[in-house]
């Protein structure tokens, strides 16, 4: 017993749609089986001599003379069957084909693939198309041609089967693995441009944060220059008040004296003995004695 099919529902059928590309839409919805295709051009040839008979008879309804397409603005626009046939100089009225030279393809028009609205013009012709409830299920595509076993009464029962036909392959393309969308992978070279363009922005950034530490530790050096420069011209300073401080007490001790040179002078100074064995006296200063 054959396994049984899985049916995927209608939003994973019209994700997928969405996200394969336009070859690969075109393979998921190609009819090249010869038995299958036979069927639907004996369904069509069935439909168009019948509308040939009632438009010889006038029969209302034909507003022009048939063809392939039945007349149908359904099959014109969605399904693309191809056919060659020939026209004869003594019936120019009649088309002659060879049923052994038509292609043993079908396909969808090229617009159909380019788009989504397919799934609403399938849903018009068929209310239930790709319903979870209406009676149908997957068939292996060796057995789709049963679709056609009844050969249909009119264009709208063909519309239907056709439409019966595309649900298959929806449900085909639904539950095969190989139509699951892959993520884009990047290209090699664009990896290694990513790559290179990161290393040298890494680098560049190292680059930078060397020169700002160049540049911290040129202030930094700079501040401590500076700071050595006001410590050294502190301590070229700082000698001379020594220096001054050291004469001004030798001064202090020699002449026993405290005040500055600025400061006004005292009436009376201490002077010192002229021997070792002389005491000191006090004497009245010249300028006291002179005021």
């Amino acid at each position: 017993m054959a396994p049984k099919l899985l049916r995927a529902d209608e939003a994973e059928i019209q994700r997928r749609w969405r996200a394969i590309s336009i070859e690969r839409r075109h393979e998921a919805t190609r009819f090249d089986d010869p038995a299958l295709v036979g069927c639907i051009r004996s369904a069509v040839q069935g439909l168009f001599q019948k509308q040939v008979v009632m438009f010889k008879m006038g029969m209302a309804g034909l507003g022009s003379e048939p063809d392939l397409f039945l007349g149908s603005e359904f099959l014109k626009e969605i399904f693309e069957l191809k056919w060659v046939v020939e026209k004869s100089e003594e019936y120019p009225d009649a088309v002659i084909m060879n049923p052994e030279l038509q292609p043993a393809l079908m396909t969808l028009q090229p617009s159909m693939l380019h788009e989504c609205r397919i799934f609403d013009r399938l849903h018009q012709c068929l209310p239930d198309f790709l319903g979870a409830k209406n009676g149908r299920s997957p068939l292996p595509r060796a057995r789709w041609k049963q679709i056609f076993a009844t050969e249909p009464s009119s264009v709208v029962a063909l519309e239907q089967q056709l439409t019966k036909l595309a649900e298959q392959a929806f449900w085909a393309m639904g539950s095969n693995p190989d139509f699951e969308p892959k993520p884009e992978l990047e290209p090699v070279a664009a990896k290694a441009k990513k790559k290179k363009t990161k290393k040298r922005g890494s680098t560049k950034s190292a680059q930078m944060e060397e020169a700002e530490e160049g540049e911290e530790l040129m202030a930094g050096a700079e501040d401590s220059c500076g700071h050595c420069q006001q410590e050294e011209s502190q301590q070229e300073e700082q000698p001379a008040v020594a220096t001054s401080t050291s004469s001004r007490q030798a001064v202090v001790h020699h002449y026993w004296d405290w005040h500055e040179d600025s400061a006004p002078k005292p009436y009376f100074r201490w002077c010192l003995p002229a021997s070792p064995f002389s005491r000191g006296y006090w004497a009245r200063s010249k300028e006291s004695t002179s005021d």
